[in-house]
């Protein structure tokens, strides 16, 4: 019995110590399941991601070309109006064209905003014409357009400004009535009315917008101060007719109308401007009437920051003159000369490039003059003869010179420019009294704007040149940034795919793991080391995609530095030519001062020329590696160049990862009970990973084709505007040899009248110095006979009372 026991708990101690260890291994395995599980569930989120994310990218390219997808559309669309915003009216304007003439924004409530923006912003970038034409188009579409009102504004302004006037008189006839309303849009537009008719000479008119506009409007002062000023225009006809009680008449209603306009609050910057002018024209006025006092006060009350503090410091040196004159008291008279003559300083001072600044020069000396102060005034006349001879000695080279006149015209469109074609510099001041004619201005004008426009056309043959290195090389694929950017996009989320589908690989061997026996744990082994190879190539593609944009990266930042450099060296050429200049302007008169020879000024105005010459060639150099940066067709090609073997690489990895999931298959048949659900789940997983990557296949199918036919798209594009470059250059051609006749004369014509004009001052300060010594011994000798005649005077008195004594005595 005593055996039987034994052996009876030797075998329950068996079965206890077996239970024992059997618990913690059934533990463990239900942990590692649940571990692998839970990976399981985390690979499946990350697939609902990525299926998400080639969804969106395969669904941007469906609609064909992949540059107007909805997103991309709607970042142009924001970053045309952040260049609005920081004032880069050229981008902003090409990026709203682009999305209209493309129509890209059809049917989108954003349209008719992106039309606003592209007039504004033609407008503000001086494209006048074509704005004239983009506010046209939303005019005429009509008051339902949300922009009608602001446009309709705009395109009056600019049928103001270039002279159209009939199209001006239609839309003014059309839209007058809806201008009465008294809205901001509507006040808006009728103030602008008013004021393109006062432009066009059609004071009545503009005087019946203008009396009757309503106050409280933001335009109410500028519309009463245009009141005042056909007040006094009406003033001056009558005087001209000799009607003189109405001229005075007229004069005061418009002084009442100025003083109103000074009633208004200030509220904006146009408002203060206004009321400064107002003051001006207050200041004219009581000038005109005579009652000079009251001039001089209202010039006093524009401020030194003012844009008419010129005007009224200017016109308060003649009123303090004519107070003088007026004046009966010696003290009074030399306190007006006094305050005329610190006028002077202080606007020779502030405004030393105005072209009134030679009469003030004369003028100081002559006020010296009227106060006797003969050192002075000698020395004032003696100055400016100075500065009148060293300019009509130049003047005089320069009409005299057998030169195109177009080489010295040129100066005044440009006077760093074309400054080296000239045998001399034009000076500063003659520059900006030729220009101070209309005529000439109006020349200047329209030569500059003829020689930007060659310019552009330069600009544009290159650009076009670049473009068709590019469109026609072998780079073409990937040449379109948004394509190339997409194309990394979709590159990035392959190879997430990729890895995700190693990791199934690796939670399907772990789960085979704990179930696997014999042989088939040497398969399992001998597919646990291909993996990892197979993990490589996933990761290796990874490590690549970053590597690449890596590089990218790093090469952009090599161009921005490159275009700083070449920032640098454009500002210290630019600066070099400065000093250029400013060396000419000193040989303008070192000959005649003594301090150098005529040899040695030619000798250096030859190296100046030569200087100027190198300088000019490497600005040139600059310029046209700065637009080969711009495009970055070089980005592109490094693109790709650093993806060329990704496909390759991809290509592997999926075969890799095809052969293992193969031979696990073929394992698992092999394993009864190996977990029905989970393998389920991963098949499913597996399935949807090889069916996103057959969309991402046909998504870049399909990009490659789309940008394909934009990239033909384009070559038509630019074969189009190179003919229409080559047109416009042609007529450029032929107008810039219309221009250069005419200009040539006007500019001729404009240096002579500026070298009889110094030539007069030059006469005028040599007269004020034999003036002031004649006047000086006049009054010497006036002096001299007033002395004598009252020595004569008191001897006769003595004479006199001698008489009387001897008288007397006798």
């Amino acid at each position: 019995m005593s055996a039987r026991l034994a052996v009876a708990l030797v075998g329950a101690a068996a079965g206890l110590l077996a239970v024992s260890l059997f618990v913690p291994t059934v533990m463990a395995q239900d942990l590692r399941s649940a571990a692998i599980a839970n990976d399981l569930e985390l690979v499946e989120t990350e697939v609902v991601g990525l299926e998400r994310r080639i969804t969106q990218l395969r669904a941007e390219v469906s609609s064909g070309a992949l540059t107007r997808s909805p997103r991309l559309t709607s970042e142009r669309f924001n970053e045309a109006r952040y260049a609005y915003l920081v004032e880069d009216y050229e981008r902003c304007a090409l990026i709203f064209y682009s999305l209209l003439e493309n129509d890209d924004l059809a049917g989108d409530s954003r349209k008719e905003q992106a039309q606003w923006y592209l007039g504004e912003c033609l407008y503000l970038d001086g494209n006048l014409v074509p704005a004239q034409n983009q506010f046209r188009s939303i005019v005429d579409e009509g008051s339902n357009h949300a922009f009608y009102g602001e446009s309709l504004l705009s395109l009056i302004e600019l049928y103001g400004r270039t002279g159209e006037v009939h199209e001006f008189n239609y839309y003014y006839n059309n839209f007058v009535r809806s201008s009465w309303e008294n809205s901001a849009t509507a006040l808006r537009i009728r103030y602008q009315m008013g004021k393109t008719l006062y432009q066009q000479g059609k004071l009545g008119e503009a005087e019946g917008i203008f009396n009757s506009f309503p106050r409280g409007s933001t335009y109410t002062p500028q519309a009463r101060y245009f009141y005042g000023a056909i007040l006094v225009a009406e003033g001056l006809k009558a005087s001209q007719e000799g009607e003189e009680a109405i001229a005075t008449q007229k004069y005061q209603q418009a002084i009442s109308v100025f003083r109103d306009v000074l009633t208004f609050p200030v509220s904006t910057s146009a408002h203060e401007e206004v009321v400064d002018l107002a003051h001006l024209a207050i200041g004219r006025l009581y000038y005109e009437l005579g009652d000079i006092p009251r001039a001089i006060t209202e010039y006093r009350e524009i401020s030194a920051d003012s844009s008419s503090y010129d005007d009224a410091l200017y016109e308060m040196i003649w009123a303090n003159i004519e107070a003088a004159a007026q004046e009966e008291q010696p003290y009074a008279r030399e306190r007006k000369h006094l305050e005329a003559l610190r006028a002077t300083e202080i606007f020779n001072l502030a405004f030393p490039d105005d072209t009134r600044e030679p009469k003030l020069r004369l003028l100081g000396a002559q006020v010296r003059q009227k106060m006797e102060q003969w050192d002075q005034a000698i020395e004032g006349f003696e100055n400016a003869s100075v500065h009148f001879s060293e300019l009509t000695v130049a003047l005089q080279g320069i009409v005299r010179s057998s030169s195109d006149p177009m080489v010295y015209f040129n100066q005044l469109v440009d006077d760093e420019r074309y400054v080296a074609e000239a045998a001399q510099t034009v000076p500063a001041a003659a520059r900006r009294k030729a220009k101070d004619d209309e005529r000439v201005a109006e020349a200047v004008r329209i030569s500059g704007d003829l020689y930007k426009q060659q310019d552009a056309i330069q600009e544009s043959k290159d650009l076009l040149d670049l473009l068709n290195d590019a469109l026609y090389g072998s780079e073409a694929i990937g040449l379109i940034q948004t394509y190339r950017l997409h194309r990394q996009q979709l590159a990035s989320a392959e190879a997430a795919g990729l890895l995700l589908r190693s990791r199934l690989v690796d939670l399907e061997v772990l789960h085979l793991e704990g179930l696997v026996t014999g042989s088939s744990l040497k398969d399992l082994n001998a597919i646990r080391n291909q993996r990892q190879e197979a993990e490589g190539a996933a990761s290796g593609l990874t490590r690549m995609r970053n590597s690449s944009v890596e590089r990218q990266g790093a090469f952009n930042l090599q161009a921005e530095a490159v275009e700083t450099r070449m920032y640098h060296a454009e500002l210290m050429i630019n600066d070099l030519l400065g000093r250029l200049m400013g060396v000419e302007e000193y040989l303008l008169g070192a000959r005649k001062r003594g301090e150098r020879t005529r040899e040695e000024e030619v000798a250096l105005r030859a190296e100046i020329d030569k200087e100027r010459g190198v300088l000019t060639s490497m600005r040139d150099d600059l310029r046209k590696k700065k637009r080969r940066l711009e495009p970055r067709i070089l980005t592109a090609r490094l693109a790709n160049q650093a993806t060329e073997g990704e496909g390759e690489m991809r290509g592997d990895a999926r075969e890799s990862l095809t052969a293992l999931e193969q031979r696990l298959g073929r394992l698992r048949r092999s394993v009864s009970g190996s977990g029905g659900d989970f393998l389920q789940r991963l098949d499913s997983a597996r399935s949807r990973l090889l069916s996103l990557d057959r969309v991402a296949s046909d998504a870049r199918k399909l990009m490659d084709r789309a940008e394909s036919v934009e990239i033909d798209e384009i070559k038509a594009e630019v074969d189009f505007q190179r003919r229409m470059v080559d047109s416009l250059d042609t007529d450029s051609q032929q107008i810039a040899g219309a221009n250069t006749g005419v200009s040539g004369r006007i500019g001729r014509q404009a240096f002579v009248n500026v070298a009889t004009f110094y030539e007069d001052m030059l006469t005028r300060a040599d007269m004020g110095v034999i003036d002031v010594y004649w006047y000086r011994k006049e009054s010497t000798s006036l002096a001299k006979k007033e002395t004598a005649r009252e020595r004569t005077r008191r001897l006769r008195g003595l004479r006199g009372s001698f008489e009387s004594v001897l008288g007397d005595s006798q």
